[in-house]
């Protein structure tokens, strides 16, 4: 019933309630029983203990993975094995959607990559959902270059521009997130706001349009370099 609920979200009943009972429900099915465990890893060697229910995080890069040795394991333990990989042009791409991403400097308005200190940047996302897609939610990403800082409250750092706001947007650190529908009837750009926090050259990732619960409906923007100047 859970998975269900899950993978077949009301639109008009908030089920986050019954969601949160489950997971109580099935927290309370964990063993009390303590667990411990030694590995080794990188010259050292950790121990672990887990009560009540407790989990730990052990982060190892791919390329050290053969280090890692669990010499010792005292108890009855899960385990799951997490591996994160960039997302590359070789996977299967859906051509039901669009996205782009233009910069800007905020003052004069002219589209570039190449901006100075004290610059705000205005970051444009043009996007689009073709009727024929696979899903009906999508979430758009996009990963600010190191050299910018996502700007959380646009009016506070004096920006007043007129036109379209798009409010429904996250910022976390460099990640900047928006949810858009396939069927909106006007499909007007996502705008961000950025400042210029360090001098270099940076590598601009892609933007990401996926679906919310159709993840192989998924579409890459194109990469960009951003330069700041001294």
């Amino acid at each position: 019933m859970f998975q269900y609920a899950t993978n077949n979200y009301s639109k008009k009943i908030l089920v986050n309630t019954e969601k949160l009972l489950y997971v109580m429900e099935e927290y309370q099915k964990l063993p009390a029983s303590e667990v411990e465990f030694t590995y080794s890893y990188d010259g050292n060697t950790y121990t672990e203990t887990l009560k009540d229910g407790g989990g730990i995080t052990v982060k190892v890069p791919s390329a050290k993975l053969n280090e890692l040795k669990i010499t010792k394991v005292s108890g009855d333990a899960s385990v799951v094995s997490i591996f994160e990989a960039p997302l590359t042009e070789q996977l299967n791409q859906d051509d039901n959607l669009t996205i782009k991403r233009t910069f800007y400097d905020y003052r004069t308005g002219k589209e570039t990559t190449q901006f100075e200190q004290n610059d705000l940047v205005k970051v444009v996302l043009n996007w689009n959902v073709s009727p024929t897609a696979m899903d009906s939610y999508y979430e758009i990403t996009d990963y600010v270059p190191s050299g910018l800082k996502p700007i959380d409250n646009p009016y506070s750092a004096g920006i007043r521009e007129k036109g379209f706001w798009w409010w429904f947007r996250n910022t976390d650190g460099q990640k900047v997130t928006f949810n858009v529908w396939r069927d909106s009837e006007n499909k007007q750009p996502l705008v961000y706001y950025c400042r210029v926090v360090s001098p270099g050259t940076f590598k601009a990732d892609s933007t990401i349009i996926q679906g919310t619960l159709v993840k192989d409906s998924i579409k890459l923007g194109d990469e960009a370099t951003i330069r700041i100047k001294d």
